[in-house]
């Protein structure tokens, strides 16, 4: 009899140990998926504000007749003119157009001693993407002349015969979408950091996550573009510990915390 009574209160210890870790491993997993679906939403939110704007900027006559006559000073400077004073409404901090080589023949700062005017991006993405699809495109980068991070914005620009003639973009900074993480909402403790297309943290509510990589790979295995996007930085590798599962627990499809926002990736930790 002492035994089964034993035996029992073991069994009932052991279901309670088993389902309490249950319960608790479930409101975590739910408890970030909504954290990670707001910060998601946020970030979403901040891409469709900017998304249009290039491709309406691009609609003007003036950036295409830029263009045309990059070789006619005075047209070049009322293009100057012009998408500085569209960067003071829209709110970014560069608007600045290329040639079909990437050369940028006009830009918002052109008044300014790290002006874009003469410098090539054909190698960055944003410029690439608009090229060959024809179509808007979304960057994340550090800007290779400030250093400061941005989201770049990107639209093709085409001659009146369909000719491809360059590409107008628009740098973002976005200190902002990130000191909404360190507002009063977040009072829980939860970590976010959004990640590129390659692993990357672009942002993080921890400074010491910034530019880490959470890939996986080795440091060596980084590729050129990756270096490219991030200039001057080491991009250490994160070492992050699988803790598992409670024994049992089923493995849900909505367990993810990380889901695709276009070019990056947002996750709650």
């Amino acid at each position: 009899m002492r035994l089964g009574i034993l035996l029992a209160f073991l069994m009932t210890l052991g279901l309670s140990w088993l389902l309490g870790d249950w319960f608790g491993y479930r409101q975590v997993e739910q408890e970030s998926l909504e954290q990670s679906f707001r910060y998601r939403q946020l970030v979403a939110n901040e891409l469709n504000r900017y998304l249009p704007i290039p491709e309406l900027m691009a609609q003007h006559p003036l950036m295409v007749r830029a263009l045309q006559h990059p070789d006619q000073p005075e047209l070049i400077l009322e293009a100057n003119q012009k998408m500085q004073r569209m960067a003071g409404i829209v709110g970014s901090s560069d608007v600045y157009l290329m040639d079909d080589t990437g050369l940028t023949v006009a830009a918002s700062n052109f008044s300014r001693r790290d002006s874009f005017v003469g410098r090539r991006f054909a190698y960055r993405p944003y410029f690439s993407d608009a090229i060959k699809s024809g179509d808007s495109a979304i960057y994340f980068a550090l800007g290779s002349t400030s250093g400061v991070r941005g989201l770049y914005f990107s639209h093709p620009l085409r001659g009146d015969n369909g000719v491809m003639l360059g590409v107008l973009a628009m740098k973002v900074q976005v200190d902002d979408l990130e000191s909404q993480w360190h507002r009063p909402v977040n009072r829980d403790g939860a970590q976010m950091v959004v990640l590129d297309s390659a692993g990357i943290s672009f942002l993080a509510s921890r400074q010491d996550w910034l530019y880490r990589d959470f890939s996986g790979r080795r440091e060596e295995q980084q590729a050129l573009e990756i270096r490219q996007r991030y200039p001057g930085r080491q991009l250490r590798a994160m070492k992050i510990h699988d803790l598992g599962r409670p024994w049992g627990y089923p493995r849900s499809p909505a367990s993810s915390v990380s889901r695709p926002v276009r070019e990056q990736r947002s996750t709650s930790v």
